[in-house]
């Protein structure tokens, strides 16, 4: 049903401007360092992809906000990883 009451908006909303996409560079197991929502920084570590032969270690090309990132999956090379929001104006 519906909730009773006034909504309150979120404090300090972020308008993402536009995103990109973080695609796996082989196949192998997805190993999340963060989570959907948290900021990050270029050059900061957002997975680790686990290969038969190494780690690969995925970074962040740009200041940007996760938006979504797969946990623990396995993924095929050129799938996607995670998707970066690069923030536009704050509400």
């Amino acid at each position: 049903g519906i909730i009773h009451g006034n909504a309150s908006p979120k404090e300090n909303q972020i308008l993402i401007s536009e995103t990109q996409v973080i695609r796996a560079p082989r196949g192998g197991i997805v190993v999340p360092k963060v989570e959907a929502g948290d900021k990050v920084n270029k050059d900061q570590i957002i997975a680790v992809l686990e290969t038969y032969k190494d780690f690969i270690e995925i970074k962040s090309p740009i200041d940007s906000y996760v938006m979504r990132i797969r946990k623990y999956s396995i993924v095929e090379p050129g799938e996607r990883i995670a998707v970066l929001g690069l923030p536009g104006k704050q509400l």
